[in-house]
C-alpha cells in the first residue's frame, strides 16, 4: 500500500454557489508558455464568476498568456522581481495582497510558493498551493524550501497520486492538508485525427519545455536507433527552453538533422498534434503533463516514460506504451511498433481520447479547486470530501 492512500481527493455534489465570491490571487513566476502557465489560464477561463474573483500576480515578467488572461477580465500584475535571494519580495507581495483585499492566495511553482506563502501570512490570507511537478534536481535545499512553504499553507494540491506520495514521504506534508486534483483540459478544443501510414506528415511529436528533466538525450538516441530501420522517420519537437543549444548540438553529432525539427514555442499545438501518428514523452520526472492529455484528446497513441503521473494517465498496452526512463532501445522499439501497426495505433488513440474525456475534465478540476477556495476562506458551502 502506498502512502497516497492516506490523503483526500475532492469532489463536488452541488454547483450552486453557497458563499459569496472568494477573492483569489494566483501567484506565479510568470505567464509564459508552459504546462503550468497554460493550466492557470485554463483555470481562469473556466472559473465560475459568481464563486471566485481572481487576479494574477507574476513575480517576474508578464508572459505571453497575460494578454489572454486580461481578455477574460482577470487583472494581471507583474512585479518584475528576481525570484532568488530576494528578502524584500514577501513584504512587497503582502502590500499588494492587502491592496486588493485578497482572501486566498493560490501559488504555483516552488519560488512563488515560498514568497507567496510568507506574504500571505503577513497579509492575513490563506494559502492554497499546487505542486505541478517534482523539484528537479531533488536536492536537500529544494526539499527544505518546500517544507518551509508547506508549513504556512492550509491546502496543498498534488496533480498526481505519485506526487502526493512524494509530498507525504519527503516533504512531510500532513495528510489532512494534502489533496489530489488531477489536471484537466477542455476536450472540445481537440478533435481526434487518426493518421494512416501513407498520409502522415511526420511520425512522432513531443511538446515540452526544452529542459534537462525532459531527457532529450535519451529521446534523440532512440530516434537514431529508429532511423536505422526507418531512415525517413521524422520527429517534431515543439517548445523552448534553456537546453536548446545542447539539443541542437546533439542532433548535429548524431546526424539527425533530416529526422528532427525543433519548432520553438507554438500557438498551434492542436494542429501540430493532428498531423502526427504518435506522441512521445521521454521525461525523467513529471507531475501530470498537460501536453500528454492534449495529445490523447487528439486521439494519439502515447509512448511515455513510466515516471511521475504518466502511469496515472497512460494505460500500458491500451492507450499507448510506458517505458523505463533512460531506456533508449525500449523507447525506439515502441515507436517502431506503432509505426508498423497503424490500426493498433488508431485503436489506442481512440481509447486515449475516451479516457481523457472521462477522467481528466477541466470543469471537474476547477470545481474541486473552488471547493478548496471556499474552505480556505472560511466560507460555508455544500461539498463532500471522499477518501481515495
Amino acid at each position: 500500500m502506498t502512502l497516497a492512500s492516506e490523503y483526500v481527493a475532492c469532489t463536488v455534489q452541488d454547483r450552486k454557489p453557497k458563499c459569496e465570491p472568494v477573492r483569489v490571487v494566483h501567484v506565479v513566476p510568470n505567464l509564459c508558455t508552459g504546462g503550468m502557465e497554460r493550466l492557470v489560464l485554463e483555470m481562469l477561463q473556466h472559473s465560475i464568476a459568481k464563486l471566485t474573483s481572481p487576479q494574477v500576480f507574476c513575480i517576474g515578467q508578464r508572459g505571453q498568456y497575460a494578454a489572454e488572461a486580461e481578455e477574460l477580465g482577470v487583472p494581471v500584475t507583474a512585479l518584475r522581481a528576481p525570484m532568488r535571494r530576494n528578502p524584500r519580495l514577501p513584504f512587497r507581495l503582502a502590500r499588494l495582497l492587502r491592496s486588493v483585499k485578497a482572501e486566498v492566495v493560490h501559488t504555483h511553482g516552488p519560488y512563488a510558493h515560498f514568497y507567496g506563502a510568507i506574504a500571505a501570512r503577513l497579509a492575513g490570507c490563506s494559502v492554497v498551493h499546487t505542486m505541478h511537478g517534482f523539484p528537479w534536481p531533488r536536492t536537500w535545499r529544494r526539499r527544505l524550501l518546500g517544507r518551509v512553504s508547506n508549513s504556512l499553507t492550509c491546502s496543498i494540491v498534488a496533480v498526481s497520486h505519485n506526487l502526493a506520495d512524494y509530498a507525504l514521504g519527503e516533504l512531510h506534508v500532513p495528510a489532512e492538508r494534502l489533496h489530489v486534483i488531477h489536471n484537466g483540459i477542455e476536450c472540445d478544443r481537440f478533435s481526434p485525427a487518426y493518421i494512416d501510414a501513407g498520409s502522415r506528415q511526420f511520425d512522432a511529436i513531443m511538446v515540452a519545455r526544452l529542459s534537462s528533466e525532459k531527457d532529450f538525450p535519451t529521446l534523440l538516441q532512440a530516434v537514431g536507433l529508429v532511423r536505422q530501420k526507418r531512415p525517413d522517420f521524422r520527429l517534431l519537437i515543439a517548445g523552448e527552453g534553456p537546453q536548446r543549444p545542447q539539443i541542437e548540438g546533439l542532433i548535429a553529432r548524431l546526424h539527425l538533422e533530416q529526422n528532427i525539427e525543433l519548432l520553438g514555442n507554438r500557438s498551434d499545438v492542436p494542429s501540430l498534434l493532428s498531423q502526427a501518428q504518435v506522441f512521445v514523452l521521454s521525461t525523467h520526472t513529471e507531475g501530470l503533463s498537460i501536453a500528454l492529455l492534449e495529445a490523447m484528446a487528439c486521439g494519439k497513441p502515447i509512448v511515455a516514460t513510466a515516471v511521475g503521473g504518466n502511469p496515472e494517465v497512460v494505460v500500458d498496452g491500451e492507450t499507448g506504451f510506458l517505458v523505463p526512463h533512460g531506456a533508449a532501445e525500449t523507447l525506439a522499439s515502441r515507436l517502431l511498433w506503432l509505426s508498423d501497426h497503424p490500426e493498433e495505433a488508431r485503436r489506442m488513440g481512440g481509447a486515449g481520447r475516451r479516457r481523457v474525456e472521462q477522467r481528466f475534465n477541466i470543469r471537474r478540476m476547477v470545481e474541486s479547486y473552488e471547493d478548496l477556495y471556499c474552505q480556505a476562506a472560511g466560507r460555508k458551502r455544500h461539498h463532500k470530501l471522499l477518501s481515495r
